[in-house]
């Protein structure tokens, strides 16, 4: 999940020249993969560590 989303980025990041759009991009990605850890660890379906067990 992660290695493709970096290993994309710095695909795209070739010949760039620009420093605000090298630290812009890599930003915007970084939140896309905070906000896609935040999705699944707050999804429903995970198991409760702390459950009673019977």
């Amino acid at each position: 999940m992660f290695k493709e989303r970096i290993t994309t980025w710095k695909k795209s990041q070739i010949g760039q020249t620009s420093g605000y759009e090298y630290e812009r991009s890599f930003t915007s990605m970084i939140q896309e993969i905070e906000e896609e850890v935040f999705q699944t660890m707050t999804s429903t379906n995970l198991k409760d560590k702390n459950k009673k067990k019977l």
